[in-house]
């Protein structure tokens, strides 16, 4: 953990420091890429990356690279100041985080607010702990309330314009909202409203997605009062892929049971 607290010996984060990257003409298209060694002890390459053209060069070398570094006490400051519940002190009150999405510019309504806490890998859903948002701005080499905004903002587009991030963003959820670690389902309540949310910014393609919703609710306290993690994760799969019965394939049965009923509920409903 000691490059970017996770075991991935592949990572980038975008290139911020300095006025060159902060010109509004170049702001947010440059990123850096990390690729570490097997044991993850040294740095195989370092390059950078324009999101915009093919060009990326390989970075100075010597002095050796650091990732950038936070302040920790200025994002602790900030939480406290700003944030933190009155009573509880160690978490964000209900004003505080409004205040917070506010100032980083998320829509509290919005699937955007769980991408935060993807971000900062929060432990439980709906609440933001004061440890979280210092460790984990820290390691994104935050110091203060415009860094914080430019991460957020960051991740945020990153996760929406990248179908790969969305689906590990996506598949991360899953394991969030569980409310204990050894148990593999959540309700199919839960469930339905979680997909409501992520699911808006893709409901223009996803032509049965609200057929789906009304099948949810019609089964969930008979047939389906739970979601299975593979349900959960294919979903995504079959809602953008489908866009009616007709075009449905079970894909030599490798579909979640829980979507060929689905399917069948269509298809008698249209005889």
């Amino acid at each position: 953990n000691k490059w970017n607290n996770t075991k991935d010996r592949n990572f980038s984060f975008m290139l911020s420091a300095g006025s060159w990257f902060n010109q509004s003409r170049n702001r947010g298209i440059y990123t850096c890429h990390v690729e570490l060694n097997y044991s993850r002890n040294k740095i195989n390459k370092v390059y950078q990356k324009n999101k915009n053209t093919s060009y990326q060069r390989e970075m100075r070398r010597e002095p050796a690279f650091q990732l950038p570094s936070g302040n920790s006490k200025k994002l602790g400051q900030l939480f406290d100041k700003s944030y933190a519940d009155k009573e509880e002190r160690d978490i964000m009150s209900e004003q505080g985080m409004l205040k917070f999405f506010k100032d980083v510019g998320v829509n509290p309504e919005s699937h955007e607010t769980l991408i935060v806490s993807y971000l900062l890998q929060c432990e439980e859903m709906g609440i933001l702990s004061r440890d979280e948002f210092v460790n984990g701005f820290f390691k994104q080499g935050c110091n203060d309330k415009n860094d914080v905004k430019k991460c957020v903002q960051n991740k945020c587009r990153d996760v929406n314009g990248n179908t790969k991030q969305w689906k590990g963003f996506y598949k991360w959820i899953f394991k969030h909202v569980k409310e204990d670690e050894k148990k593999k389902t959540i309700s199919t309540e839960l469930a339905v409203q979680l997909w409501a949310i992520l699911f808006q910014k893709d409901k223009g393609s996803m032509k049965l997605m609200d057929k789906w919703m009304t099948y949810c609710e019609k089964n969930k306290d008979k047939d389906m009062k739970v979601v299975s993690r593979d349900l959960w994760e294919q979903l995504y799969d079959f809602l953008k892929e489908t866009s009616s019965i007709d075009d449905y394939d079970d894909a030599g049965g490798s579909w979640p049971v829980a979507i060929d009923e689905f399917v069948e509920y269509l298809q008698e409903q249209k005889k």
